[in-house]
């Protein structure tokens, strides 16, 4: 035990800070908790509203694809049967010029069916829909030899119908 000096005395307590209040340190920790589980709350809320949105999207365009396709077999296959009751149905045109040329066409591919080895089996390799507009690569076998045809579509409210092309499809001409 000495004595003990002034300055060492003030210095023993200089370095005792008053602590923060336990009771405030819980409320502030509660507040960012509530803070963080609110904002991960939105931000789930809106991946969920996203993720439906674009599943809806999603089925619908798979839909309008799939009556697409529909369409296009349906087609073959009235081709491939010989019914050009139903395959006049399927065509569309505001010009009687495209469905007299359907109509030709029809004889042709019934000609060659005859004549040769024409395979006609409704194979879409690919198809595009653009809103009402709609694109099909379908390919036939003649005697062995596989070729694509395009054909397009345009969805009428009783469904799709196979229209004169469309070659704005891929866009404008211009260069």
């Amino acid at each position: 035990m000495g004595i003990k000096l002034d300055w060492q005395v003030e210095a023993d307590t200089a370095y005792q800070r008053a602590g923060e209040d336990p009771e405030q340190r819980r409320r502030r920790r509660q507040l960012r908790l509530r803070l963080l589980f609110f904002t991960g709350g939105i931000i789930v809320a809106v991946c969920v509203l996203v993720g439906a949105i674009w599943y809806r999207l999603y089925t619908v365009d798979d839909q309008l694809r799939r009556e697409l396709i529909s369409t296009v077999q349906a087609e073959d296959a009235t081709l491939r049967l010989g019914d050009y009751a139903q395959y006049i149905a399927i065509q569309r045109s505001a010009d009687d010029a495209w469905i007299k040329e359907q109509g030709e066409r029809f004889k042709r591919y019934q000609d060659l069916k005859t004549r040769s080895n024409l395979l006609i089996d409704g194979v879409v390799l690919n198809s595009e829909i653009d809103g009402q507009r709609g694109r099909v690569l379908i390919q036939e076998t003649l005697d062995g030899k596989a070729y694509h045809v395009v054909w397009f579509y345009y969805r009428y409210p009783e469904g799709w119908r196979h229209v004169p092309s469309d070659y704005t499809f891929w866009g404008s001409t211009a260069s």
